[in-house]
């Protein structure tokens, strides 16, 4: 074999491998979406099943659903955006009773027709009852092609996870210099919902940092309606400020910035950041829950690089 001959070879080799690796990796999937969900609890909420772009022809399924019934209870099946925008009539039906435990049955087909992925085949509808995490995942898939013809598949599962609203600052800790000009956010979880008004008082150390302003973070700043903010620490008891705001016909839902608190360092030393009294609303004017997880400023003369956030100690209060 020659040179070229040899490269010809390797390269045809090297092709061969790609495709049949590209088609492993490509195979026909009927998966949960997304497939991490967060609720809060007594929340409702949908989650999706949904076909990738692999699995085509799809007339008929039969699915056996898993989840935990004592966390999230299901209250409507329908079709997804796949056959509800066919030009095909179709057909859905699904029970959970009589059924295993933390189990439903939902039977569909394209009457007459078909689907191809990408896309939404049906929508979950639940409400959380309690905290903790919940799979939901598939015991049994059947799927079909027109000429009723089993259509080979893989299953991808998710988990639906119910967690106490959480009001934070948001990084935990956070490490400054003397005379720096510096951030701390006041942030939601995925568990707070239905936000629409809120007042705080937070303490910190007046003589090791001096609040400058407060502003709106992403979450009402970024809302599709107007919003209110007023800020005082005149007159309140010391090292505290006083913070009301609002959306304004709407709400807004976690997990995101609620406001910027914005400060200076004065003087080495550690201020702790907390929540003297929270008072969150909806918009019926409904108290909402939350607990309260409070932070730290560290002000001294060498900053430390790593700065510990919100993200290393969530997981306490899942």
């Amino acid at each position: 074999m020659s040179t070229a001959e040899r490269v010809i070879f390797i390269v045809g080799v090297v092709c061969a491998a790609v495709l049949v690796g590209g088609q492993a990796a490509a195979a026909p999937t009927i998966y949960i979406d997304p497939p991490q969900k967060y609720v809060g609890i007594g929340n409702p909420f949908e989650i999706s099943i949904s076909i990738n772009d692999e699995l085509a022809g799809l007339t008929g399924y039969d699915l056996w659903i898993d989840y935990d019934e004592t966390l999230i209870e299901l209250v409507d099946v329908s079709e997804g955006v796949l056959p509800d925008g066919s030009s095909y009539n179709t057909f859905l039906y699904w029970t959970d009773a009589g059924t295993p435990s933390d189990m439903v049955l939902i039977n569909g087909a394209i009457l007459g027709g078909w689907v191809d992925g990408p896309g939404e085949l049906l929508v979950l509808s639940f409400v959380s009852l309690a905290e903790g995490t919940s799979p939901v995942t598939f015991h049994d898939v059947d799927l079909r092609d027109i000429d009723n013809n089993v259509i080979s598949v893989a299953s991808v599962g998710g988990e639906v996870m119910v967690v106490p609203p959480i009001i934070y600052i948001d990084p935990y800790e956070t490490n400054v210099g003397v005379g720096d000009l510096f951030d701390v956010l006041v942030s939601i979880n995925d568990g707070l919902t239905g936000l629409t008004d809120y007042d705080l008082w937070i303490d910190y150390d007046e003589t090791l940092i001096d609040l400058t302003d407060v502003s709106e973070g992403t979450l009402p700043a970024g809302s599709s309606y107007e919003t209110f903010l007023d800020w005082t620490d005149a007159g309140t008891p010391s090292e505290m400020v006083l913070i009301n705001g609002a959306i304004l016909g709407g709400w807004v839902d976690g997990p995101g910035e609620l406001l910027v608190l914005s400060f200076v360092a004065l003087a080495e030393g550690t201020s702790p950041i907390t929540f003297h009294n929270v008072e969150l609303r909806d918009l019926e004017n409904n108290p909402i829950p939350a607990t309260a997880i409070d932070g730290i400023v560290v002000v001294s003369e060498v900053v430390p690089v790593e700065q510990r956030s919100w993200t290393d100690i969530k997981l306490m209060y899942r």
